[in-house]
């Protein structure tokens, strides 16, 4: 069992305490004496204190330079709103190709109320300049008896049901006649 005078090298004589416990209450710590009463002396350390040599620090007096604040009037200013300009994505146009279609069509040679009572119905074919379009005289350009819309039909008032009937000069001219009634 050993004696114990010193604390990370801090003598017996400046510890208060030791985890807590008074040192006067901590006479033996891990089976050694702890700072026991009649320790011997221990020798006395020279410690050399420094001596401060003032500095002399120059005061700094600040010189005022008077600023000049410029008076601001203020103006009314039209901001522009910036508005967005939306650019439409473009659609694909599907590719159009001339077309020849079968359709049933009321036909006369001589006058428009009779392709409006539809007395003489016959199968036609119409040139069509977008072969997506639908199969009827509003898209037509023509009017032909053979499906490659090469032998064109008889000259007369013809009509696809529509109520609207067209005049065909039997070859190249369809136009608009009249409405039926």
């Amino acid at each position: 069992m050993g004696t114990i005078t010193k604390i990370n090298d801090i003598l017996c004589a400046n510890v208060a305490k030791l985890d807590d416990i008074l040192k006067a209450n901590a006479e033996n710590w891990n089976d050694n004496a702890f700072c026991p009463v009649g320790s011997p002396t221990p020798t006395p350390t020279i410690t050399v204190t420094p001596t401060v040599t003032p500095t002399v620090t120059p005061t700094v007096t600040p010189t005022v330079t008077p600023t000049v604040t410029p008076t601001i009037t203020p103006t009314n200013t039209v901001t522009p709103t910036v508005t967005p300009t939306i650019t439409p994505t473009p659609t694909p146009t599907p590719v159009c190709l001339p077309g020849c279609c079968y359709v049933e069509l009321c036909y006369s040679d001589r006058f428009p109320i009779e392709a409006c009572d539809c007395l003489n119905v016959r199968g036609y074919y119409l040139h069509q300049t977008c072969d997506q379009d639908p199969c009827e005289l509003a898209y037509a350009t023509g009017i032909y008896d053979d499906d490659s819309c090469s032998t064109a039909a008889a000259a007369g008032y013809y009509q696809d049901g529509s109520g609207v009937v067209y005049y065909w000069d039997g070859n190249t001219s369809l136009s608009f006649d009249s409405n039926c009634k």
